[in-house]
């Protein structure tokens, strides 16, 4: 089994291969030497990464907060009541704020749509075993989820999700590197 680092050194050299550049230095000559082999007709293997930062934590709110209550930015500022707000409130691994969980719903709304049209499956979600990355991508994994069941309702396959939106962000979470 490779390692989780060695895979996606793997996959990155694999979409750095076979890219959507048909005349790039990859391609093989065509039997009579006369240039590049014709992708007409051909399948051509790809891969598609999407790499996502987390929506925003409840820490960026602490910080907002801190800087109205505290007089950031202002003559007023007082540093020491800012830092105390920031340290009893402040957490090492928060969930997302309002504002987060308003981006991690719009993003669902983009990336089921964005793979659901994909010719490729299964799609494999990593992410960070982080609470705000798992809060992030919850959406995505619910809606995928719900699609897949239709789907599968209708005897059709579709994009391959665990049988839980819980089992597949822990399954994602314990994918990461």
């Amino acid at each position: 089994g490779q390692t989780d680092t060695e895979e996606y050194h793997l996959l990155s050299a694999m979409a750095t291969k076979h890219g959507a550049d048909d005349n790039n230095e990859h391609d093989e000559e065509d039997k009579d030497g006369g240039g590049p082999a014709s992708s007409e007709g051909s399948v051509r293997p790809s891969i598609h990464i999407q790499m996502i930062r987390h929506a925003e934590s409840a820490n960026n709110q602490v910080y907002r907060d801190a800087r109205r209550l505290f007089g950031g930015g202002t003559p007023r500022f007082d540093l020491r009541g800012w830092e105390a707000y920031v340290d009893e409130h402040r957490s090492d691994d928060p969930g997302l704020s309002g504002v987060g969980v308003e981006q991690a719903e719009k993003l669902a709304a983009y990336l089921v749509d964005d793979l659901a049209g994909r010719a490729s499956s299964p799609v494999r979600i990593v992410t960070s075993p982080m609470r705000r990355t798992l809060e992030t991508i919850r959406p995505t994994l619910e809606r995928l989820g719900d699609l897949h069941r239709e789907a599968q309702g209708q005897g059709q396959t579709s994009t391959s999700t665990s049988s839980s939106p819980a089992a597949a962000a822990a399954a994602a979470s314990t994918s990461a590197p």
